[in-house]
């Protein structure tokens, strides 16, 4: 069974363009979630990876859709690899990558949280000294 899950972080986004895409890659059954990336508990894809059994396939379009915390995707693709599931960004197939490959494919998303955080910062500090 290939399996596709589609993540955005608020309730506003939308998730036409990934679904889209997952269904030209040919998935099965897509799996929808709105909620933010860095959420340590994202349920429906909990329960997707509760359910996705050897041999079948974990599709997304993106790879920071599955986290956007290097630790926690490294996790979760030691357990897709350990249960010899393999898993593709759009037609790129992750599951024979190494850890270092991961990073560096990783690293843009990791670079958009902190700048994003970086901001959120600056701007707060901004209003909090200028009234």
């Amino acid at each position: 069974m290939i399996y596709g899950y589609a993540r955005v972080s608020t309730q506003d986004q939308n998730l036409d363009t990934q679904i889209e895409q997952l269904t030209k890659f040919g998935v099965d059954e897509i799996v929808k979630e709105k909620i933010s990336g860095v959420s340590k508990q994202k349920q429906q894809l909990d329960e997707l990876l509760s359910k996705i059994d050897t041999g079948d396939t974990l599709v997304v379009t993106r790879m920071d859709r599955l986290g956007r915390n290097t630790v926690q995707l490294l996790q979760l693709v030691e357990q897709l690899r350990e249960r010899n599931i393999l898993w593709f960004q759009n037609n790129f197939l992750i599951s024979v990558c190494s850890k270092f490959t991961l990073n560096i494919l990783h690293a843009p998303g990791q670079r958009m949280v902190y700048n994003l955080s970086n901001t959120t910062k600056r701007s707060a500090r901004r209003v909090y000294f200028e009234g």
